[in-house]
């Protein structure tokens, strides 16, 4: 097509999220990207070195979009966190999950790359001043941050099949339960036990619950009150 703008890094990596989001990651080229601009594949070259170098731009955009997805309703009905620090890791869990299950078709790609990109790295930094500030020592929030945000990422790309279905991967879910209610109960004596609470409909509800062990287990590590006390705070819910 014709060119009628101009040419710019947050044009193409508009353009590429679109490619991707419409077409898979392998329907993306910098020939395919130039065309769809209209651009020579050299002014893609120009901004984007290499295919992977584009693509850990997009995951660092994804990154940087989960700033903004941060929910402040819609999650599950339960309680705070507390102290407010881990509420508000809470919320940056979910707003990162949110950013990738906006765009499936990337999410396997995202949570392979190395933290290099300016708002990946914002985040990484962001994150651990979190938990620095509720109060765990630095190798307790490195250590801590990692599991939060891997647990997130691992959560995201199981999810992000189901996210590329029209319902989200209820039916998927329900296929899954319905396979397992079929399971002699001797047999599978466990299973049978916890079947009513076993691959339900909403995974914010299941993410959210995991996330809230490990966040619990972060308030135990927090130091004890000026007195001595331990603290009572915690995830409630």
């Amino acid at each position: 097509m014709p060119r009628t703008q101009r040419v710019t890094r947050d044009l193409l990596l508009d353009t590429a999220m679109q490619i991707v989001d419409t077409e898979g990651l392998d329907a993306l080229t910098m020939r395919r990207l130039g065309r769809q601009v209209g651009a020579d594949p050299a002014m893609v070259y120009r901004s984007f070195a290499t295919k992977s170098e584009l693509v850990e731009a997009l995951a660092d955009r994804l990154f940087a979009q989960a700033r903004d997805r941060r929910p402040s309703s819609g999650l599950p009905p339960a309680g705070q966190c507390r102290p407010a620090e881990l509420e508000q890791l809470r919320l940056v869990a979910h707003g990162i999950r949110r950013a990738l299950l906006a765009h499936p078709a990337l999410v396997a790609a995202a949570v392979r790359r190395p933290p290099r990109q300016e708002a990946t790295l914002r985040g990484l930094d962001a994150g651990l001043g979190v938990l620095l500030a509720a109060g765990l020592d630095p190798e307790a929030a490195a250590k801590g941050y990692q599991a939060v945000l891997f647990y997130t990422l691992g959560f995201a790309a199981i999810e992000a099949p189901f996210a590329a279905t029209p319902d989200g991967g209820v039916q998927d879910q329900a296929d899954t339960h319905a396979v397992l209610t079929r399971l002699p109960a001797d047999d599978y004596p466990n299973i049978a036990a916890t079947l009513p609470h076993l691959y339900g409909p909403d995974l914010t509800v299941q993410f959210d619950h995991g996330l809230r062990l490990l966040l619990a287990g972060l308030r135990a590590q927090l130091p004890t009150t000026e007195d001595g006390r331990e603290r009572t705070d915690g995830c409630d819910g």
